[in-house]
């Protein structure tokens, strides 16, 4: 994960100097996707537009799709259904980003730290989100190079 000139790890180690840190994995097998006391802007509600659309269809099965506050742990299902025969998701291209100070920071390393990407999809359980307004995007391409880029937007209690 980077953030404009800073890395995660050392993000980790400025925040474990001034004791703000938490332990990076809380009880019962949750993680921190990233760390609690991140601020956020406000979430990009709707806002796909413009958004690459041309590869797999991502399917947000849970948190529901109108389901607007969650609370934590949250648990996320994606599945990735091919636009046509034959151009299945490339898991290799998977990526999940995260809004944050009005860009977007890329949050696929700690993901997949705690799951695995397939073809028809992906279940990510346990991830932890500060208090607050987050929007989620999730990108995929196809065997055909094509790119499909969605996002989610709640609120976490």
């Amino acid at each position: 994960m980077r953030i404009q000139g800073f890395t995660a790890k050392g993000l980790w180690i400025a925040l474990a100097a001034l004791g703000l840190a938490g332990s990076a994995r809380a009880q019962n097998d949750t993680f921190w996707l990233v760390p609690p006391e991140t601020r956020f802007g406000a979430p990009s509600r709707g806002g796909e537009a413009g958004l690459p659309n041309d590869g797999p269809k991502i399917v947000i099965e849970a948190p529901p799709p109108n389901e607007k506050v969650v609370t934590p742990p949250i648990n996320i299902t994606v599945d990735f259904v091919p636009r046509d025969q034959g151009a299945q998701a490339q898991p290799s291209s998977f990526k999940v980003k995260v809004k944050f100070l009005g860009g977007w920071m890329d949050v696929t390393g700690e993901v997949l730290k705690h799951t695995t990407v397939s073809a028809e999809g992906v279940k990510v359980n346990g991830a932890m989100l500060p208090k607050g307004d987050h929007t989620v995007r999730i990108e995929i391409a196809d065997q055909k190079g094509r790119v499909t880029v969605t996002q989610l937007a709640f609120t976490v209690t």
